[in-house]
């Protein structure tokens, strides 16, 4: 969430910092009719909206494993992933 956060920042967009609020406040946006920028959520550990990734296309997304790891790319149809997602908004 505060990788989604600072790159919003960086492009004059204010989110907010907690993913389940990034979650609540943004339009819905279905899977299908995502485009680049879009938010993806995922469910890493016990809460619904644990882990967030900025779309860029092609059904991969950049996000921030943990602290201290770098940033990466990863796809949503990948085995993990889809089974974790739980929503996607945009703001753009």
């Amino acid at each position: 969430s505060g990788l989604a956060m600072y790159v919003y920042r960086k492009n004059g967009i204010s989110i907010p910092r907690v993913a389940r609020s990034q979650y609540m406040k943004g339009k819905k946006v279905s899977l299908r009719r995502l485009k680049p920028g879009d938010l993806v959520f995922f469910q890493t550990s016990s809460r619904r909206f644990s882990h967030v990734g900025i779309y860029i296309g092609a059904w991969k997304f950049l996000h921030a494993p943990r602290p201290g790891k770098r940033v990466s790319y990863a796809s949503i149809k990948n085995r993990y992933w889809i089974k974790r997602y739980r929503g996607s908004v945009s703001y753009l």
